[in-house]
Formats: C-alpha cells, structure tokens, sequence
C-alpha cells in the first residue's frame, strides 16, 4: 500500500547501501542506515474463510505463504541502543488449500485450492534483549487472490447469479494486513507468530477503494505521530504501543471492509481469510 514505487523499485531491481550526512541538530534524525539485506519468509498455518451473508459454509483450509525481497534496519540517537526501526518490503506468494489442513474435513462444505501473490511492506522497532531480537510488527499488502473452489451449492436460480461464483477463476484483487511478534535468535534466523487476515474483492472501483486506502492511511499517519512522541520517551514502551496500536486498527478497518469491501464508501461483501501463521525468517 504505502511506498509501493519503492516496492517494486527494490523486489525487481535489489537496492544500494547508502548513507546520508545530517546537520548538528541530529538527535531525532536517524545515525545510520543499513545496507539492504536480502531476505526470505517461509510460514504455514490454519485459515478460515468467510464470505459475509453467504449461505454455505467453507471446510478447513490452510496457507503455505513465501515471501522474499529485502530488510532494512535503522537507528536514531534517542533509542539509545534499545531499538532498530525494520523494514521488509517483499514479494508474496501463497496456496490457500483444504487438502494441507490437518484437522477435520466435512463433505458438505466448500474445499478450497486457492492461490495469492502480491506485494506488501513489514514493519515494527526491534527491541535488543540481550543475544536475541524480539520484533512486534505489522504489515500491510496488495494481493490478488484466484478462486478456485470445489463443492459449491448454488443457493439462488440461476447459478450464474450465485454470490461466490461472481468471483469468478479469475485473481481479484484484495488487502492484506498481518500482525505479529517475530523473535531474531542469530543475525541469519528468525521465529515468526503471526496472525493474518486477506480480504478478496469481487470487482475493484478504482474511485471508492482509492478513498478507502487514502482514509486508512490517514489514520496510520495519526498512530505514526503519536508513536514518534512516545519513542523519544521510552523506546521500548514506544515498539509496544506501536505494534498494539496498528494491529488493533488494522483488524478493526479489515473487519468493516469484510462486510464492504469500499468501507466507508459501501460496496459489496469480500472472501475473508483468517490465518494463524508459524514461521521462519532467513536475513542474508
């Protein structure tokens, strides 16, 4: 969503270390920047998918999630050694499939095959706990999700008027946001816990889902300001307030746009997908 120029400028084409001379008054302004660092994400976790208003019911699924692209981190002179602002900014692709769940299956629920990819940015401030890094961060992406689904039970005359097919075989395009703790053990390996929710539109109105993404932005931008004002306070109490922040504002705008995909611009209602997620972070 945010920066997405930079996005794609760094997925496709890598970046270059750089370093950038401030003047004296320095202290809120960042000390050093790190060379981006080549990264990948690897994660696996139960989903459950929702569509707003729709009769049937969907089996259990789960995702197998890949992400590569780079990590950034930085510092300023106020952390006082206790933090690092990080940046992932990546390449996603995922399989949403009812066959890689393991738990119990019903005949008479809608089976999923579904695949993603997208762009998106991850972020947070890593708090230093002596040997190991513990990093709550959000992240927030641009997906496109195909619809594949097997087991379907039109519920209205004629079929072609059934409120899941208008997904159609074809990607739709969707937002994605996760929220997690992610806990760096050497420079090279990282644990993730996350959760995750992917919304699918079923048509994209370029005027009322621009508007949607300019007011929650906004609002990022007010947490932003506020948790500026916070670090230079209490580093470690600003990566808290910061991750409880945006992941309670993210889960809360997903929500309203599970039910209208342009909220607060109305619209219809988008596929959900919930997903707890495990995972290993690789930094090269």
């Amino acid at each position: 969503m945010k920066r997405i120029l930079l996005l794609f400028a760094v997925v496709l084409f890598s970046s270059a270390a750089y370093a950038q001379h401030w003047g004296d008054d320095n202290d809120y302004r960042y000390k050093y920047i790190n060379v981006d660092k080549p990264a990948i994400e690897i994660s696996y976790g139960p989903s459950t998918v929702k569509l707003d208003g729709y009769g049937q019911s969907f089996d259990n699924a789960s995702l197998l999630d890949f992400k590569i692209g780079f990590s950034t981190s930085k510092s300023k002179k106020y952390y006082n050694d206790k933090l690092k602002k990080f940046e992932f900014v990546y390449f996603d692709v995922g399989n949403y499939n009812t066959d890689m769940d393991f738990r119990e299956k019903s005949a008479d629920k809608i089976k999923a095959n579904n695949w993603r990819f997208g762009f998106g940015e991850k972020d947070g401030y890593m708090i230093a706990a002596g040997n190991i890094g513990i990093l709550p961060y959000t992240s927030t992406a641009m997906m496109w999700t195909n619809s594949n689904w097997k087991g379907i039970n039109s519920t209205v005359t004629p079929i072609e008027n059934d409120k899941l097919l208008v997904f159609g075989n074809q990607f739709r395009f969707g937002s994605n946001y996760e929220s997690g703790i992610s806990f760096q053990v050497m420079p090279l390996l990282s644990f993730d816990f996350t959760y995750e929710r992917n919304n699918v539109y079923p048509r994209f109105l370029f005027w009322k889902q621009t508007g949607s993404m300019v007011m929650q932005e906004a609002g990022v931008g007010v947490i932003d300001y506020f948790v500026n004002r916070v670090l230079r306070d209490s580093p470690v109490a600003g990566s808290v307030v910061n991750f409880v922040l945006k992941s309670a504002y993210y889960y809360g705008f997903n929500e309203l746009k599970a039910k209208e995909m342009n909220w607060p611009f109305g619209g219809d209602a988008s596929v959900n997908y919930s997903t707890l997620k495990f995972g290993l972070g690789f930094t090269f």
